[in-house]
């Protein structure tokens, strides 16, 4: 009765509806202790029985005659919003409308606590290991429904603005678990400190297990959307050059620093990934090499293209010590692709050297020109580059 005079007497609309929600609880907190009296019927006196029925009747009445107070203004925000005649449906359109455009008070949070209690374990790598921090399997379960996009929109022509916002929140995801997992396993190490298990140290083991498995996923894809960028690059300068437009020596830059942050995220694995750091290095350094061809310096690019082919040469040699690739990995490094990469350090090269002959050759600028038009840095056209070169000599 109280809470009713005061939400009759208080002119401020905040204080009143905060009012109806306490009587709400109350009225929900009474049906659960008449619940209680009823299943224990044999246990409680009747006078306790007849006071809850009493006690609920009561504070569901309260509540119904808040209820019917605010029911007017309800149903003509529905008259003003055309949704129908009816009062009940103009009610209940007004309800849905607004959970669909708002979602309600909390509706994600308990649809992704919901979600969550049906995630109780991780498998990687051929360990499953139980997960019971809620709040990190809401976010893992963020990131694999972030996954899941990704991977459906790799599959259809998506824009790559789109496909780099989904990036963007799938990294958002892995970055809130990291932090979670972070925090949760720099509590069990000032738990453990003080008191040691047998149970505590499996918990201990499955944490880190569950850190370890973020951290990879969170790295990877940043590594996975570095490369995507530096894909994106390469497009432009290829096109840019079949235009026949002068490279930018600012683009090749962009490519170094991008290839520096996937060596970065790289170094940050484990040592099972030594070809991809190999793989990487040998990429990272042939656009270096690129960059100064554009400055004419084509001795340090042709020493620096060597470098290059010794970088691939380690990956060729690191990948080979696999046996068996992980399927979980999302990074993969085939044979395949070292191969096309040495073939294109290897047609680099040959264009570097004839440049640096043709520059020191007496030969007029014009000249240069025309010949390096001629040489190609298509790694399917060895023949073609070895013919230009032969015919290069003479001149040299």
């Amino acid at each position: 009765m109280e809470l009713k005079r005061e939400s009759r007497s208080s002119g401020d609309t905040r204080k009143k509806h905060h009012l109806i929600k306490r009587l709400k609880k109350a009225a929900k907190l009474g049906e659960k202790l008449e619940n209680l009296c009823s299943r224990e019927a044999g246990k409680v006196d009747t006078r306790t029985v007849l006071e809850a029925q009493v006690g609920t009747a009561h504070q569901e009445t309260l509540c119904q005659s808040i209820i019917d107070d605010i029911d007017p203004n309800i149903r003509y925000c529905a008259y003003v919003l055309r949704l129908g005649a009816d009062s009940a449906s103009d009610v209940e359109g007004l309800v849905k409308m607004t959970i669909g455009k708002n979602k309600g008070v909390g509706l994600d949070l308990l649809e992704a606590e919901v979600e969550a209690a049906s995630l109780t374990s991780i498998t990687w790598r051929g360990h499953t290991v139980p997960l019971r921090n809620a709040d990190l399997a809401i976010c893992i379960l963020k990131a694999q429904d972030a996954t899941t996009n990704l991977e459906n929109a790799s599959d259809a022509d998506v824009e790559e603005a789109t496909k780099m916002e989904m990036f963007d929140s799938l990294l958002e995801a892995y970055g809130d678990a990291e932090r979670f997992a972070k925090n949760a396993v720099k509590e069990d190490m000032e738990a453990t400190a003080k008191v040691k298990s047998s149970k505590s140290e499996q918990f201990s083991s499955d944490l880190n297990f569950v850190y370890n498995y973020v951290a990879y996923n969170y790295l990877s894809r940043r590594i996975q959307r570095n490369l995507m960028l530096v894909d994106s690059l390469r497009h432009k300068l290829e096109q840019e050059h079949s235009e026949g437009a002068r490279f930018i020596c600012g683009k090749y830059q962009d490519i170094v620093k991008l290839y520096d942050n996937v060596l970065q995220d790289s170094l940050a694995l484990s040592q099972e990934i030594d070809a991809k750091i190999w793989y990487f290095k040998a990429w990272r350094t042939l656009y270096v090499a690129s960059a100064y061809e554009i400055l004419n310096k084509d001795w340090e690019a042709i020493s620096l293209l060597g470098r290059a082919r010794e970088y691939n040469s380690q990956a060729r040699s690191a990948l080979s010590q696999v046996t068996v690739p992980d399927k979980d990995d999302i990074l993969v490094v085939t044979l395949k692709e070292v191969e096309e990469l040495e073939n294109i350090i290897r047609s680099y090269r040959c264009k570097a050297r004839a440049t640096w002959h043709l520059r020191h050759s007496g030969s007029d600028d014009s000249d240069v020109t025309k010949k390096l038009g001629e040489l190609t840095i298509d790694e399917k056209s060895k023949s073609d580059v070895k013919e230009i070169i032969e015919e290069v000599k003479p001149n040299f």
